[in-house]
């Protein structure tokens, strides 16, 4: 960022443009909401070039300098307003502060006329670089991450057509996106898988011993933690946390593919690493977790291991489990049900 840049468009031109827009009969996109994170300074013409510099992913900037991003910003006189509070409650320069900022475009039918209409900002929930507390709006905060909760769903819909990957793979992301897009925001967030390594050390002999101390002495479905590991994962909670954590939002969907990715590989192989398991049991035909396999109790056989195994059966066909995918396509490894 050129930090000595504070020049920008007039306020004049900007209430110019907006007298156009009212004439013109234009409406605006509802507003996109963005987490910045802008640098504080007691020069608020320093302070709006570090805001504007934040949004130069989605308002023109690079042509003009940010000439006009740097009035734009100003043209509400929000950001004057947040200003005097940040300089009230003291916050030290150089401190890097949590802002909303609702962009609106013009509504039009060609993506390329949709230029920026208005900016409104305020305050969110304080960041790990802040030190004094500073309360958001609950409503800013709300639509922040129900917007970005509506971008994740569409990046999950996108990674599930992603061109390097195998069409299995591909199918179980896609299904995974439908399961999400059913359950809409904020529920899709509850949706999770068993953690691959907590469960590879559940179900080795071994652990006998072991196992309801893993367990806290729960029912299955099981969840908590055992030492540092958590028995459940919630890929779509980790997305929305990296995220929150990102200075451009649009940054995310490698983000989002990438941990898409390691949830389905990670599911995959739990599964194989359970059958693996049961093969040292003796025979795994009452606990054959594919469609048609034999039922039956496996109680007798897998003593303190059979009601895990039962609800991961269960989870697998649970339509609104994210495990209930692996019923479909090839679930396994080749070979792991040879002779069965």
């Amino acid at each position: 960022m050129n930090s000595q840049r504070v020049d920008y468009m007039s306020i004049e031109e900007f209430r110019r443009r907006a007298n156009m827009q009212i004439e013109g009969g234009w409406s605006h996109i509802p507003g996109e909401v963005f987490v910045i994170y802008p640098e504080f300074d007691l020069d608020f013409d320093k302070f709006a070039a570090s805001v504007a510099y934040q949004l130069r992913h989605q308002i023109v900037y690079r042509s003009d300098g940010g000439v006009f991003a740097r009035g734009l910003v100003r043209a509400t006189g929000d950001l004057a307003i947040l200003h005097k509070e940040m300089r009230d409650a003291k916050i030290p320069v150089n401190q890097k502060v949590s802002m909303a900022a609702a962009m609106y475009r013009r509504k039009h039918s060609d993506p390329t006329s949709r230029y920026m209409m208005s900016v409104r900002f305020g305050r969110v929930a304080i960041t790990e670089h802040e030190s004094i507390e500073v309360n958001a709006s609950a409503q800013v905060t709300a639509q922040s991450d129900a917007n970005l909760g509506g971008r994740i769903l569409d990046w999950a819909e996108q990674a599930g057509s992603e061109p390097s990957w195998d069409s299995e793979r591909k199918k179980r992301i896609a299904d995974w996106a439908k399961i999400a897009r059913l359950l809409g925001y904020p529920r899709y967030l509850e949706l999770w898988h068993y953690n691959r390594s907590i469960v590879a050390k559940f179900v080795q002999v071994q652990f006998e011993n072991q196992r309801e101390q893993m367990t806290g002495g729960r029912p299955a479905p099981y969840d908590g933690s055992w030492g540092t590991e958590n028995w459940r994962v919630y890929p779509f909670k980790l997305i929305m946390a990296e995220c929150k954590r990102k200075t451009n939002v649009d940054d995310c969907y490698a983000h989002a593919a990438n941990q898409l990715k390691q949830s389905e590989g990670d599911v995959l192989a739990m599964i194989n690493d359970v059958y693996k398991a049961m093969i040292k049991y003796g025979s795994a035909h009452s606990q054959d977790f594919r469609p048609g396999s034999v039922p039956g109790s496996a109680d007798a056989k897998y003593r303190d291991l059979a009601p895990f195994l039962n609800d991961l059966k269960k989870q697998l066909n649970d339509i609104n489990s994210l495990m209930q995918t692996y019923t479909q396509y090839t679930q396994y490894q080749p070979g792991v049900f040879d002779g069965y």
